[in-house]
């Protein structure tokens, strides 16, 4: 497997897969853009360049997946309206993740300063986007009270075996729910307070 890699005579980097259907991306932060290797570009040897001063908002939110709950995100918005994620974790293969965070969290922090240096004017937000965030928890509650209602309706006695299992699972999520619910508040923060919760 992979492991993260530090170039310490070079400029700080950070490297990560984030699926099966894209390469290996090294994140470079240069003196005045971060750079790119790999990732979702057209090859493993492409670099593509995002200037400091182009960087218009940076999001962190805590982002975990099915089978990924130690993932954490940082989205970055251009001026010219492309949107460029960077996760904490690396695809090392079906339902296996590797925890980056020792490399990613140094990369974040240093991407925020220079960020705000080139570009005052730029936005931080931490959690999520405030729609989404409302629309998600919406949806949640809707699912729930339909729940309570089929199983009022129908009683635990009519529950089968793979339906208890299921059951389990969504009672067994609830933790990761809450932490997920507590993370992703939609706020704003300072380049130099950057909220401990986004932050793996």
């Amino acid at each position: 497997m992979n492991e993260p890699v530090n170039e310490p005579a070079g400029p700080p980097s950070y490297v990560a897969r984030a699926n099966a259907l894209e390469y290996e991306a090294i994140w470079r932060l240069q003196p005045d853009a971060l750079e790119l290797q790999g990732g979702p570009t057209a090859g493993p040897d492409v670099v593509m360049r995002f200037p400091y001063r182009d960087i218009v908002g940076v999001r962190l939110s805590y982002a975990p997946s099915r089978f990924d709950h130690a993932r954490y995100r940082c989205d970055l918005r251009m001026r010219s309206g492309q949107q460029i994620a960077i996760l904490s974790t690396h695809y090392a293969g079906i339902a296996d993740f590797e925890d980056r965070a020792a490399t990613y969290a140094p990369l974040v922090r240093a991407l925020i300063a220079r960020v705000a240096a080139a570009n005052p004017a730029a936005g931080f937000r931490s959690g999520k986007n405030p729609v989404t965030y409302v629309l998600e928890h919406l949806f949640l509650f809707a699912m729930v009270v339909l729940l309570v209602f089929v199983l009022s309706m129908v009683g635990f006695a009519y529950v089968g075996d793979t339906s208890w299992v299921k059951l389990f699972v969504i009672v067994a999520s609830i933790p990761l729910l809450i932490a997920y619910t507590r993370k992703n508040w939609p706020s704003r923060f300072k380049p130099d307070a950057i909220p401990k919760d986004v932050l793996p």
